[in-house]
């Protein structure tokens, strides 16, 4: 036992897993051998078994996940619940108070009762595919007019469902395996179908078919008009600007504003942004197309930007990853305009100075890194016996960070890539080269920036918030404020989180989100540490 002060002491594993609350008590979530990857989001089926067994009229509950794939690419929750008088909607908004989107059920399987072993457990193998049970609900008219079927056909294409599929106006994206990737795919498709500017998050907001038809019809009426006429012919192209809203909020609170990581999206602060509670303005500085490739250019565009929403200050920014990079430059150049940065928060980022310097990377070790980023970022599982594609180098691992891609032109790298994101369920079937092309521009032109800027002391507060995980791995004496005490002396703010560089804005958001309402000031309570 390490912490036990009597040498020879032993600590047991009971499998078990808690959580501690801010009040000090623990919460049973359930065993760790219940632990599941979907969609990248690591999920612990405890967690929502206990949350769905506090829904007034349910009797018991079994929640698994389920796939009818042999990769496991396509595993969704099963949900099977004993009760009286359920309704799987009904159960759907429950789960959604309490848990994030990845969390709730896809399919919701009504039994009388749960099979049972000969030793009185639940039988886990007897129970039904959803298939094969009674229809936990409909989901809700097929559509109804071009608009409704084109939305349909896209959630079809980008989401690689059988084009046959009758897909109900009332079923989530998200239920039906969203990711972060073909959300993306999928605006940017919606965007160009329409000619106007679609905000990433409006699919997060409108999930359904019919939600975001209804969305499209408002915010969109006479790009809504042409395709209820059924219209072919390509709309004008429209750009890709910087400032894209996350959350309204109510106009008599200051926003913040969240700056994209190396992949030039903002889509990972929307879970955050939701927890920070519906009062709380929240805005995305995305890569533009095209991208720009100078640390301290993105800062003078993304400063015009915020100023269009917010013309003086103070000002709230934050970033994650290399996002927390560009945030401290926007808010060190607003303070030689004069301006206060109240509040610049910075995501488990390490200082500038780790990446200054660095030696230039070529377009095939770029892809290399690329590949890694997206592998690790959606936390995919490469089965070990994949086999390379055609061409690929000798000695080719998927996995390995920054993968030899020598002797390759950045075409036949890309057109590799996207053979094996789609073998390991990453990338949808439909992705187009040209698609991957510009996502790879925007990681590309973002993580290059970095060995360019050299960051000048700032005399603002810095707030940086640390994964427990990652900090728990530094060398001793490692500096804690991670190289960001050099630029600002005495003005960094420690605020450790659980999780993981990526898991700290996923499956351990809340506890990021309670700290940031506490800066925010939102709500009393924390102080860092």
């Amino acid at each position: 036992d390490p912490f036990a002060a009597r040498p020879g002491a032993r600590l047991y594993r009971s499998g078990d897993l808690a959580r501690r609350l801010p009040d000090g008590d623990l919460e049973y979530l359930g065993r760790a051998d219940q632990q599941v990857k979907i969609r990248g989001f690591r999920i612990e089926l405890g967690e929502i078994e206990a949350a769905l067994a506090a829904v007034p009229g349910v009797r018991e509950v079994v929640v698994l996940a389920r796939s009818d794939g042999s990769d496991r690419s396509d595993r969704s929750l099963v949900a099977y619940v004993t009760g009286d008088e359920l309704d799987a909607a009904d159960l759907r908004e429950a789960l959604g108070r309490r848990l994030p989107d990845y969390m709730v059920p896809a399919a919701f399987v009504f039994l009388d009762a749960l099979p049972l072993t000969g030793h009185g457990k639940v039988d886990r193998r007897a129970l039904p595919a959803p298939d094969a049970a009674a229809p936990a609900a409909a989901a809700g008219p097929a559509p109804r007019d071009p608009l409704e079927r084109y939305l349909a056909s896209q959630f079809l294409d980008v989401l690689s469902l059988p084009a046959e599929r009758e897909l109900g106006v009332d079923e989530s994206f998200f239920d039906l395996g969203g990711t972060s990737i073909t959300t993306a795919v999928f605006t940017h498709r919606l965007q160009e179908a329409l000619g106007e500017t679609v905000p990433v998050v409006a699919i997060f907001d409108h999930p359904t078919v019919a939600s975001l038809a209804g969305y499209v019809r408002e915010s969109h009426p006479e790009a809504a008009r042409w395709l209820l006429e059924g219209g072919e012919t390509a709309r004008p192209a429209v750009g890709r600007g910087i400032l894209t809203p996350i959350q309204t909020g109510s106009p008599d609170r200051r926003p913040l504003f969240c700056v994209h990581s190396v992949g030039g999206e903002v889509v990972a602060y929307h879970e955050m942004a939701r927890l920070l509670g519906p009062g709380q303005p929240v805005w995305g500085l995305q890569s533009p197309d095209p991208p720009l490739e100078e640390v301290v250019e993105m800062a003078e565009q993304y400063i015009a930007a915020l100023r269009s929403v917010q013309p003086r200050g103070p000002y709230r920014v934050a970033g994650w990853s290399m996002g927390g990079v560009v945030a401290y430059e926007i808010a060190r150049r607003l303070e030689t305009q004069g301006e206060r940065t109240e509040v610049l928060a910075i995501i488990d980022a390490s200082s500038p100075q780790a990446w200054y310097g660095e030696k230039p990377m070529t377009d095939t070790e770029m892809l290399g890194l690329f590949a890694h980023a997206m592998v690790v970022l959606h936390d995919v599982d490469v089965p070990a016996d994949l086999e390379p594609p055609p061409g690929a180098p000798e000695g080719f691992d998927l996995a390995s960070v920054g993968m030899d891609l020598a002797g390759l032109s950045l075409d036949e790298g890309l057109a590799m890539a996207l053979d094996l994101g789609r073998k390991v369920g990453l990338l949808p079937p439909s992705l187009e080269l040209a698609e991957l092309r510009r996502i790879f521009n925007r990681f590309r032109a973002n993580r290059g920036s970095l060995n360019r800027y050299r960051a000048l002391p700032y005399g603002g507060d810095v707030h940086l918030f640390r994964a427990t995980d990652q900090i728990a791995h530094l060398p001793p004496g490692a500096d804690p404020t991670l190289g960001w005490g050099d630029l600002a002396p005495g003005r960094v703010r420690l605020l450790d989180c659980p999780g993981d560089h990526h898991s700290i804005l996923r499956e351990e958001v809340a506890a990021l989100a309670a700290k940031m309402r506490w800066l925010l000031g939102i709500e009393a309570g924390f102080g860092g540490g």
